[in-house]
């Protein structure tokens, strides 16, 4: 990230605090207030590398400031304070210094390249009667752009769109004829107006190259231009290569990846699903061949009606085998049924009774007590339709039974019949086929059809008392209700990586008090690493709503987290969150995009940075 990226996104947010880099050799503060730069002399005499810039310009000697040193760690106070104090050094030419050493050190930050940064937010800044200078922060931007110019950080950013027409922003942050200052700038953001691409003005501006490409890439920073678009899609516009190590434009492409990955299951879904229709259809076929229709053929249903009417059809057929085991459970119960004999048995049906008397002769050889039939999840989901009249023919069916035609198969014997298990387990059955498979868009099954619901429909009530009767569950004991997890106990005695580690099952359980708590155990009993440190802040953050200056508290734990160990990503993480959760999405984005650049896999980062970009 470049850091006038970064110093742009504290402008927008306008944050306060100290705003500290760190190259991996020196550290480089800047103040800010309400998202400036500001000199904040207060803060500069506390620092002990402006003492030293001190001595370098000859106030004071190296060996002098060193004595001063050392009484000022016995006084708790600054090497500086005290020569100021005893008046070893002029005051005025100090505060001369300090201006200079501000403008040096300002100019400077724009040659970061790599490293940490780390802010931590205050309320104010004690001491300071200065007010924020906006239109002189963004001069300072464009003017350390192009004086610390670097043709990684700002060609590779601009190069792939040379090309494209430039326009200038309708609201910029300061308007550009009061930020620019020469003719020469003003004749390029005049060029901008009228549509110019970059190559164009680089090729007509009296400015060089570089100088001119480096105050576009300020303007594009700065919001006050931006490149003309298309009209493309925001999806096409991804699919545009982007700069290799651009983190944004990475997460662009996976977030692509992963609506591509969701649109081909989708696609895989819905053709599973037409296959699902034609194999039905075809079934439904081969069903009008077994149980051919009585009467007239009706007319052939349109296509879009197919499902429902295979669906009609399959119940219907569904309904008659039921019927038939209704008149077979009469025959096992004694009450033999004489067949008309003017309506005989058809060759089909004489078929269909043999094998059910052979399934009862095969269950009273196996004597198994539940149903044999094929249950839905044993099925595959073509193989069962809903079955809107299910309760009254598993209840027995006796007004059915008497209505439809007895069968004049072989003769059962009573006492075998009796205690036949097939009869048992038909009329006992807990469920018939569930109409759960046919619960798709196209048309959901009907609400009073049986389904996965806990309450039968109350046609089958008549079921449950001879359920309840059988061997099978009249031994089960009463399940107990499913307790939620309770949250781990923790005393001050137990060991620190066991506070740890309860202390984290209770932030993911949000009891965020209790949380605390063993953090701030275990912290004091000397479990003292990064993630502990960083946890507790986050703890605290949620824990104490009502405290005042919270939010400075959790991010001073937060951020001395991330001081112990800045390679990893969850101090980055956590504090990408709180701002998240404060509702300041630009300080949120730079936390969150920190933390990809430590850990490119961070999952949560990236999760957040989605939704940030949803909500724009």
């Amino acid at each position: 990230m470049h850091v006038a990226k970064l110093l742009f996104g504290f402008f927008k947010a306008r944050k306060t605090g100290i705003l500290a880099f760190n190259d991996g050799f020196d550290d480089l503060i800047v103040y800010l207030f309400k998202g400036c730069p500001v000199l904040y002399v207060r803060g500069l005499y506390d620092q002990d590398d402006f003492a030293q810039y001190l001595s370098r310009f000859g106030l004071i000697a190296a060996e002098e400031l060193e004595k001063f040193r050392k009484k000022a760690e016995q006084e708790k106070t600054t090497a500086l304070r005290l020569l100021l104090n005893q008046r070893v050094v002029d005051e005025a030419m100090v505060r001369r210094l300090a201006e200079r050493y501000y403008e040096v050190n300002l100019l400077g930050l724009f040659s970061w390249r790599r490293g940490e940064y780390r802010f931590y937010e205050k309320s104010g800044l004690p001491g300071f009667e200065g007010e924020a200078d906006p239109l002189r922060t963004l001069r300072r931007i464009i003017d350390g752009i192009r004086q610390r110019y670097h043709a990684g950080m700002i060609e590779t950013r601009l190069e792939k769109r040379a090309q494209t027409p430039l326009k200038i922003q309708a609201d910029p942050p300061i308007p550009l004829d009061e930020l620019l200052l020469t003719d020469d700038e003003r004749q390029i953001a005049a060029w901008i107006g009228e549509g110019a691409t970059l190559a164009e003005i680089i090729e007509k501006s009296a400015l060089k190259p570089n100088d001119a490409r480096a105050l576009v890439f300020a303007l594009l920073t700065l919001e006050s231009a931006k490149f003309e678009s298309k009209g493309k899609t925001r999806r096409i516009q991804a699919e545009m290569p982007a700069p290799a190590g651009s983190i944004l434009n990475r997460l662009f492409r996976q977030a692509e990846a992963s609506v591509e990955r969701i649109q081909r299951q989708v696609q895989s879904e819905e053709a599973t699903k037409r296959q699902l229709i034609k194999d039905l259809g075809a079934e439904r076929v081969d069903l009008q061949e077994i149980f051919p229709d009585e009467g007239p053929e009706s007319p052939a249903p349109p296509a879009d009606d197919a499902t429902a009417e295979l669906r009609r059809r399959l119940q219907q057929k569904i309904q008659e085998l039921q019927n038939t085991v209704a008149a077979l459970e009469t025959v096992a119960a004694g009450k033999k049924l004489t067949a008309p004999e003017e309506k005989p048995l058809t060759k089909k049906e004489q078929s269909l009774a043999d094998l059910l008397n052979a399934s009862i002769d095969a269950a009273e050889t196996t004597r198994q007590p539940r149903a044999t039939i094929v249950t839905r999840e044993e099925a595959e989901p073509e193989e069962f339709a809903p079955l809107e009249s299910a309760p009254d023919a598993v209840t027995g069916g006796a007004e059915n039974s008497a209505a439809e035609r007895p069968l004049s198969s072989a003769p059962f014997e009573e006492s075998e019949a009796a205690e036949s298990p097939a009869a048992e387990e038909w009329s006992t059955a807990e469920e018939p086929p569930a109409a759960e498979e046919w619960s798709s868009a196209e048309e959901p099954p009907a609400a009073d059809e049986w389904s996965t619901a806990e309450e039968p429909p109350a046609e089958a009530e008549s079921v449950a008392p001879a359920v309840a009767d059988e061997p099978a569950f009249a031994d089960l004991p009463d399940l107990p209700e499913p307790e939620a997890e309770a949250a781990p106990e923790f005393s001050e005695n137990d060991p620190p990586v066991q506070l740890f580690q309860m202390a984290v099952a209770l932030l993911d359980q949000e009891e965020w008090e209790r949380a605390y708590r063993a953090l701030t155990i275990a912290l004091e009993h000397g479990y003292d690493t990064p993630e502990a440190t960083v946890y507790q802040g986050w703890a605290f953050y949620n824990a104490f709503p009502n405290e005042p200056d919270r939010f400075i508290q959790a991010a001073t734990l937060v951020q001395e987290g991330i001081d112990q160990n800045p390679a990893k990503a969850t101090g980055y993480v956590v504090l990408g969150k709180m701002y998240f959760a404060e509702r300041d999405r630009s300080m949120a984005e730079l936390y969150f995009v920190k933390a990809l650049e430590v850990d490119h896999d961070c999952r949560e980062a990236k999760e957040y940075i989605r939704r940030i970009y949803q909500e724009r």
